[in-house]
C-alpha cells in the first residue's frame, strides 16, 4: 500500500509520529544549567538540603508514621502535594538532620470514625533513616 492510498487519519497519525520523535532535534538547544550545589554548600541552606531529600524523607517518614496507627490510616494529601508542610533543621541531632512536618493523615479509632492528626519526622540524610516519629490528634496552625 502506497502512501497515496492510506485513509487520511492514518497520514495524520503518521505525521504527528514523526513530529514527537524528531521534537528533541528540531527544538532550540536547552541553555546551560546551574552547575550542581555541593552537599556541603546545600547544607547550610535549609530550603536546599530539605528538597534534595525530601523524596527520600517522604519514603522513610510514611512508613514510620503509618506504624503510629492502631487501626487504619488515610492521606488527605493530594498526588502533586507534599505531606510535609514544616520543615527545620534538628536542633539535638548531627548536623544536616532534618525535621519534617505535617497535618495531612486521618487515624481511624476504634469505632471506625476517622480523626486528623498531626505529625513530626526526623530524618537523617546520612543513614537515610526516619528516626523519633511522633503523631497527635488535631491540625498544624499556620
Amino acid at each position: 500500500m502506497t502512501m497515496n492510498k492510506l485513509p487520511l487519519p492514518i497520514k495524520l497519525l503518521m505525521l504527528a509520529g514523526v513530529l514527537v520523535v524528531s521534537y528533541p532535534i528540531l527544538s532550540k538547544p536547552s541553555a546551560p544549567t546551574k552547575p550542581e550545589i555541593s552537599d556541603e554548600e546545600c547544607v547550610k541552606d535549609l530550603q536546599c538540603w530539605a528538597r534534595r531529600h525530601e523524596w527520600a524523607a517522604t519514603v522513610a517518614c510514611r512508613i514510620e508514621i503509618e506504624k503510629l496507627a492502631k487501626y487504619s490510616t488515610e492521606w488527605t494529601d493530594a498526588w502533586y502535594e507534599s505531606k510535609f508542610s514544616k520543615i527545620g533543621f534538628a536542633k539535638d541531632g548531627a548536623a544536616g538532620t532534618l525535621v519534617y512536618g505535617g497535618d495531612k493523615i486521618k487515624f481511624q479509632n476504634g469505632f471506625g470514625a476517622w480523626q486528623p492528626h498531626t505529625y513530626v519526622c526526623k530524618y537523617d540524610p546520612v543513614t537515610k533513616k526516619a528516626f523519633d516519629v511522633f503523631a497527635a490528634p488535631g491540625h498544624l496552625l499556620d
